[in-house]
């Protein structure tokens, strides 16, 4: 007997953005100071349907991996510059993703590797996982200038 075949949801421009929005909402931890979410989702985000699909879910990693990304480049700078109380409170946030709604229900990570690979060595004081997981992931979630 045949099985059946889970249908999937997709998403669409305007279910996307209304995704988004649920999940920044969401999010009970900060960004840093000074930082805020895109006010929406990259342009030509949800593809036009000849060029593929995008599923449930999409716009809500788009919202997590976005205060991962902030978190990251704020521990980064604040390294860089010698800011030790900064940095502290960045690798606090960083540390705290691996613990977090978004990581621990959704992300596909059964090893732990980012938790070996990045915060290990952050909590040894250690920067070079947080700045090649930065690298290798930040580039298509930035966060923008906070006003007021």
């Amino acid at each position: 007997m045949e099985q059946p075949v889970a249908e999937t949801q997709l998403l669409t421009d305007g279910a996307a953005a209304e995704e988004y929005r649920t999940t920044v909402a969401q999010i009970e931890q900060p960004l840093p100071k000074g930082r805020a979410y895109p006010p929406g989702l990259p342009v030509d985000f949800v593809p036009a349907p000849d060029a593929g699909v995008l599923e449930v879910g999409a716009a809500r990693n788009q919202a997590w991996f976005t205060w991962l990304c902030a978190w990251e480049h704020e521990y980064l700078t604040a390294t860089d510059s010698g800011d030790g109380a900064r940095g502290a409170q960045a690798a606090a946030m960083v540390e705290w993703w691996a613990t977090g709604p978004f990581y621990t229900d959704f992300v596909s990570d059964p090893d732990r590797g980012w938790v070996t690979n990045v915060v290990v060595p952050l909590r040894a004081g250690d920067s070079s996982g947080v700045r090649t997981d930065y690298h290798q992931t930040c580039s298509s979630f930035p966060t923008v200038g906070a006003t007021a």
